[in-house]
């Protein structure tokens, strides 16, 4: 019978407990996300991001083929972003004014944006689906971006 009383106390604790939970705050991480794709108005769309830096071959390399597949529109519905590392932004600035990008160049040299998104090096790639979340982390997904890219152009459900 104390077993049973012991019982029904510790869940009518534990019921009442539960009411006055509050909902986790979201995270840095999301927070920085968030505010990242909204600041350049990509919320709800496919993006390719570059985690580079100027001056190194391989962000170079990188950075040339998304200016190619902007300008092809080759992916339909896929937007692109570069986050830059350089801590010298008028350097960075005339680099990316020569280049002709044609889409956004976010400079971070503190690498914030790059640890929000789980990026660990650079240069690195993240692909991002329309409900914000990373589908691919590393190298330039050449062989498979274009597959990729329509797949989660279609989805229409997180």
């Amino acid at each position: 019978m104390l077993t049973t009383l012991v019982g029904v106390c510790t869940l009518a604790v534990l019921t009442s407990c539960r009411r006055d939970v509050l909902p986790a705050a979201p995270s840095a991480k999301t927070d920085a996300v968030t505010s990242f794709l909204t600041r350049y108005e990509l919320t709800g769309r496919v993006v390719l991001i570059e985690f580079g830096t100027i001056g190194c071959e391989k962000s170079g390399e990188g950075l040339d083929a998304m200016i190619d597949l902007h300008g092809d529109q080759s992916i339909p519905g896929l937007s692109f972003v570069r986050v830059e590392r350089s801590s010298d932004q008028g350097a960075s600035d005339t680099y990316y004014a020569d280049k002709g990008v044609g889409f956004p160049i976010h400079h971070a040299p503190d690498s914030v944006i790059a640890r929000a998104f789980g990026a660990t090096a650079y240069p690195a790639f993240v692909l991002i689906g329309k409900f914000g979340h990373a589908r691919h982390r590393g190298g330039f997904p050449d062989e498979h971006l274009a597959e990729w890219g329509e797949s989660l152009v279609a989805e229409n459900k997180d």
